[in-house]
């Protein structure tokens, strides 16, 4: 009987993986010159960011994406979010409206780009009960603050050039 507990153990333990709401994937590419990558997931305790979620919008999905460097991360530090609304059927998705932004250590507001300066194409979009799967390339000139103006030349500007593939929870 013995022999069977790890087996019991685990078979107890797979529903409440199945039924995991937390967000997972990831987000990697250059910023600037700088090889990056965050990992998509819950942000850290003392951070006041909102977590990874998606929601039903008037003809598609609000898809909010948040990634950590590491599990570590202090506050939010270094977080890159991807936040853009999807229009159309998920084999045929197009985006409509998008926003970047990157918090970085040190700095006191976050660099941050709007529609306008933002080039986001979705790969792929598979929506399975209360989770969204979603990948897709970005590219982002941001600037301190933000802009809603196109961005050509601006001080401070860094561009976020990368790819992202994450599977988030529905929005409670």
């Amino acid at each position: 009987m013995l022999r069977f507990a790890p087996l019991a153990a685990l078979l107890i333990a797979t529903p409440a993986v199945a039924q995991d709401q937390s967000a997972g994937g990831s987000i990697s590419g250059t910023l600037g010159q700088d090889s990056v990558s965050w990992t998509v997931t819950a942000p850290p305790e003392n951070s006041d960011l909102a977590p990874s979620d998606w929601s039903d919008a008037e003809d598609g999905h609000s898809v909010r994406i948040v990634g950590f460097p590491s599990q570590s991360a202090e506050a939010g530090a270094d977080a890159m979010i991807l936040e853009f609304t999807t229009e159309g059927t998920p084999s045929d998705a197009g985006v409509s409206e998008a926003a970047v932004e990157y918090h970085a250590s040190g700095e006191t507001e976050p660099l941050m780009a709007s529609t306008q300066n933002i080039d986001l194409t979705l790969s792929s979009m598979e929506r399975e009960g209360d989770t969204l799967a979603v990948s897709g390339s970005v590219v982002a000139t941001m600037t301190p603050g933000g802009s809603d103006d196109l961005i050509i030349d601006a001080q401070g500007a860094q561009t976020f050039d990368g790819n992202f593939q994450a599977t988030v929870p529905m929005s409670d």
